[in-house]
């Protein structure tokens, strides 16, 4: 069971970015309209030049006898760096609507000599951002700022650090500088501005684009109900939590939530921000991915199986949600800080039988509100729940002054930071102004 705490959770440790096609951007807004990616532009074969730095020849041991002496002494030769420079060859051999590929990789090396794959291998660039295996970024991946992007097979931090022209066979290219940091350790890359890494290199080895070729894969429409305004929205949603001292459930945070990529085979980019409300600081806190701090983040996964603010199945007697199998119950009126209304009540069980979730959808697909129960003692216990607040998109850069997430409505609007400190020093002055002027005329 996937409880919608932990999901969330999860989403805020690992965290976000929106990230619209390319020219690469500065700055993140919600996109002006929705869009649906029906196909992708991939390449279906490459050819690099690797070069690998970290190859050793064995240690040569030689036996050493002194005439003076009975004993004979020993002693190893240093290992020895050796650059050995090799042919990797990528072709697409088969692929399908669902944006799978799989990849033969060849050349003229061994996997003893070179830490290279070898071999057949099936990816799909949508859900597997960067890998040796696909010397690819998807352009709508690719922003000018530092980064997290997430998936089902990785976590990764890109930091944009310029933009470079680049000689490809006699011609001028675009391309772009990044570092790449990932579990397995850091790249220094070169891409493209169609995606095809032009150069990459970390402490063991670098390679070098010779050629490519592209082809357009048509992408298979798997959400055939989804409405634009689902994706060409903002949402904000209030979180509560069981206290058991105050035996009841109380906010603890809130979140906003977009969605600046979505592909029509049912693959989407969240762009999800905790909304902190801590006095004149800034919305949204930083995280640590791989030891870096990023503000931004995308995570990718499939539609069905993430948390999302709407469903398209809304209305089916059987729904699938956060990766979870819900059960249509009937419709019923739902209640949360944005007013009264008319939903689908779903219903999930856990395999246990011990926690219940509850999933209220508007007529159009929103996701009203989604709470767990607990029946685990047998009385029944609400432990988490998402209530939706609305549709306001709050900028990432404002601070809010200090108030209580249990209002529904903000006691203030928020402000910039540094307007705030001009008003402040203004009033400052004003108020020490009239003091001296109190104390000329009665000190």
């Amino acid at each position: 069971m996937k409880g919608l705490l932990l999901a969330l959770i999860t989403l805020l440790l690992v965290g976000e970015v929106a990230l619209p096609s390319l020219a690469l951007v500065s700055s993140y807004q919600p996109p002006d309209v929705g869009k649906v990616d029906s196909s992708l532009t991939l390449p279906s074969s490459m050819s690099y030049l690797v070069k690998q730095i970290n190859a050793t020849v064995t240690g040569v041991t030689k036996q050493t006898s002194n005439s003076t002496k009975s004993n004979t002494t020993s002693s190893t030769m240093a290992t020895k760096k050796i650059n050995a420079t090799y042919l990797v060859n990528y072709s697409v051999i088969k692929y399908n609507s669902y944006g799978n590929l799989t990849v033969k990789i060849s050349g003229n090396y061994t996997t003893q000599n070179i830490s290279f794959y070898k071999g057949n291998f099936t990816i799909n660039p949508e859900l597997d951002p960067f890998t040796l295996e696909y010397p690819f970024v998807l352009p709508n991946y690719l922003a000018n700022l530092t980064y997290g992007i997430s998936s089902p097979s990785s976590s990764l931090v890109f930091e944009f650090l310029k933009q470079v022209t680049v000689n490809l066979n006699g011609n001028q290219e675009t391309a772009y500088d990044f570092k790449v940091i990932d579990s397995a350790g850091n790249y220094n890359m070169t891409v493209l501005s169609n995606g095809v890494i032009y150069y990459l290199d970390n402490s063991t080895f670098n390679m070098s684009l010779k050629s490519f070729n592209t082809f357009t894969l048509s992408l298979a429409n798997l959400i055939p109900n989804l409405n634009q305004s689902d994706i060409n929205s903002t949402y904000q949603y209030s979180i509560y939590e069981f206290n058991p001292t105050a035996a009841t459930l109380l906010p603890t945070s809130e979140i906003e939530v977009f969605y600046p990529l979505v592909f029509s085979n049912g693959v989407i980019a969240l762009n999800e921000f905790e909304l902190r409300t801590l006095p004149n600081e800034s919305v949204v806190a930083s995280r640590s991915i791989d030891g870096v701090s990023v503000y931004n983040y995308l995570s990718l996964n499939e539609l069905n199986e993430t948390f999302t603010t709407f469903s398209p199945q809304v209305g089916n007697k059987n729904i699938t949600f956060n990766g979870e199998n819900f059960m249509f119950v009937n419709q019923t009126k739902v209640t949360t800080p944005a007013g009264t209304f008319t939903s689908y009540l779903y219903k999930n069980v856990s395999s246990a039988g011990t926690l219940i979730q509850y999933l209220y959808l508007g007529k159009d697909g929103l996701l009203l509100k989604l709470k767990e129960v607990s029946v685990s003692t047998g009385t029944p216990i609400t432990e988490g729940e998402i209530s939706f607040i609305g549709n306001n998109y709050i900028p990432p850069s404002v601070s809010f002054p200090y108030h209580s997430l249990s209002d529904t409505n903000l006691p203030y609007k928020p402000v910039n930071s540094y307007d705030s400190m001009i008003i402040a020093v203004i009033v400052t002055l004003v108020i020490v102004a009239i003091l001296l002027l109190l104390h000329r005329r009665f000190g």
